[in-house]
């Protein structure tokens, strides 16, 4: 066994104790578990996908910040997120033409990691929600109205985080940041045609435009699964994409089969749902920064789950979801070796 495959898988087993979070987590899947629940006494739980998405993606910008610096971070991730979902349910009936949609979104979310790390976060998140809406139209409602939605699963989630700040200790989360240069600046510093995060943009096109093809050749169930993972999977170095597609493939086999054997293999009421939709969202984010591959096992057991509600079993899309995410991987290690980063780059 290669250096590089040992260190890899070891990395996929190693957990790393002192990133774990529990707290916030808890919290973020409890909101989440609740809106969807909420969905379902009001009789339309076709609104439970996009308001958990909301209140989700929310709570992944929740994990790691100091009070008075999460709850921006929060409100950006939930406009880059809905902005995907709108984005989405605009460009799923366009055919063809929406390649050059993902192309150019791919490009300009790979690209965001030259604001940083919150920028990488958001631009990641939001390829994946539009990746999802665009081929997984989720309501008979229009693409304005599930952004909205999308909207305010982020804005409960954030009024949970920051309300019992505001009452005990106001002046929290008027917390002032280290000031960093504009916008701009930070995006003309990585403008050189090496640079790693506009290759990394670049690359993420042709794997994005790759995966969304191929879904759209094959007609799969799901069919959002490929160009999903791909966007996932795909880091702007190679050793880091490599890293993560193993994760990624292991984490998503076992929350395939743990989704089956909770749902499928036990009571499937809409309630009981809830509950693995909220364990599911409690995983992925105790994991997040911890261990990768145990976070992608809450992650698509959350999915599924938010799927079946809407009425699709497990066990008819369980074979299709295996081989799209064989095929995300196979598409993302190939577009890692265009352009590659150099070891002076990644410095």
């Amino acid at each position: 066994m290669s250096f590089a495959l040992r260190s890899t898988l070891i990395g996929t087993t190693h957990v790393r104790r002192d990133q774990l979070k529990w707290r916030r987590p808890l919290i973020s899947a409890l909101v989440t578990a609740a809106l969807t629940a909420a969905c379902i006494a009001v009789g339309d739980p076709k609104l439970a996908f996009p308001i958990a998405v909301g209140a989700w993606f929310a709570g992944i910008a929740d994990t790691g910040e100091v009070i008075g610096d999460h709850w921006r971070s929060m409100s950006w991730t939930t406009l880059w997120v809905s902005m995907g979902a709108l984005v989405g349910g605009l460009t799923s009936e366009i055919g063809n033409f929406e390649l050059l949609t993902v192309a150019a979104l791919a490009l300009v979310c790979g690209f965001a990691g030259a604001l940083g790390p919150r920028g990488a976060l958001n631009g990641l998140l939001m390829l994946v929600v539009y990746a999802v809406f665009a081929g997984a139209p989720t309501s008979d409602r229009g693409a304005v109205q599930i952004g909205l939605v999308v909207v305010l699963g982020g804005v409960v989630q954030i009024a949970v985080a920051v309300v019992p700040t505001l009452v005990r200790h106001p002046r929290a989360l008027r917390r002032t940041r280290p000031r960093a240069d504009g916008i701009l600046g930070r995006l003309r510093a990585h403008t050189a045609k090496d640079d790693m995060f506009l290759r990394h943009g670049a690359r993420l096109a042709v794997a994005m435009v790759a995966a969304t093809a191929v879904a759209n050749a094959t007609s799969w169930p799901h069919e959002y699964w490929i160009p999903m993972t791909v966007a996932w999977m795909t880091r702007p170095d190679r050793d880091g994409t490599a890293t993560r597609v193993v994760e990624r493939t292991i984490g998503t086999l076992a929350g395939i089969l743990a989704a089956a054997v909770l749902i499928d293999g036990l009571d499937r009421g809409p309630y009981a749902l809830v509950i693995i939709i909220g364990s599911g969202v409690f995983v992925s984010l105790v994991f997040l920064q911890a261990n990768y591959a145990l976070a992608v096992v809450g992650l698509t057991t959350t999915v599924i789950a938010l799927f079946t509600l809407l009425g699709e079993p497990v066990s008819g899309t369980a074979p299709y979801r295996v081989a799209a995410t064989l095929a995300a991987g196979v598409i993302t290690v190939l577009a890692s070796f265009l352009w590659p980063v150099r070891a002076r780059d990644s410095a």
